[in-house]
């Protein structure tokens, strides 16, 4: 039996000015809800941090970055959330200011360039589309689209 239950969180590291801005993108548009705020310490530093919490029970934690929301070797390309409509949640997002994005986080032509990932052979179908998030993250909205077998 595996030690491991599941997957817990991801943190994101937005730079302190940005901190109330991602939280008010994650709660208002992708709404997540603030499952708790606190002030942690990190090298003697005093950081904003917040744990959201998605609908299926995933969590984002938020901890401050002085030195900006890039981390050098960071290795988290993108986050995925499983959404619904991937359109309708590029949209929301362009709305709120986002720049729409391929999955490599160049510009994309518009918020119809989401992606259609098709595998036939193993009756696999997705639809994905990309935003750039308030700390520079790459968020990939995913809708699952399965053959019964």
């Amino acid at each position: 039996m595996s030690n491991v239950i599941g997957f817990h969180h991801v943190q994101i590291t937005p730079a302190p000015e940005k901190f109330e801005e991602f939280l008010d993108f994650y709660t208002t548009v992708l709404e997540f809800k603030v499952k708790r705020k606190w002030i942690g310490k990190w090298s003697g530093t005093d950081r904003d941090c917040a744990m959201l919490e998605a609908p299926n029970g995933v969590q984002i934690e938020v901890f401050t970055n002085p030195n900006g929301s890039r981390l050098v070797g960071a290795a988290i390309r993108h986050i995925s959330l499983e959404v619904s409509d991937v359109d309708a949640m590029l949209h929301k997002c362009k709305e709120a200011g986002c720049r729409i994005v391929t999955p490599t986080g160049k510009d994309a032509k518009d918020e119809h360039s989401s992606l259609i990932v098709v595998d036939e052979e193993n009756y696999y179908a997705m639809r994905l589309g990309f935003v750039e998030g308030p700390a520079g993250e790459i968020i990939e909205f995913q809708k699952e689209f399965f053959e019964a077998e």
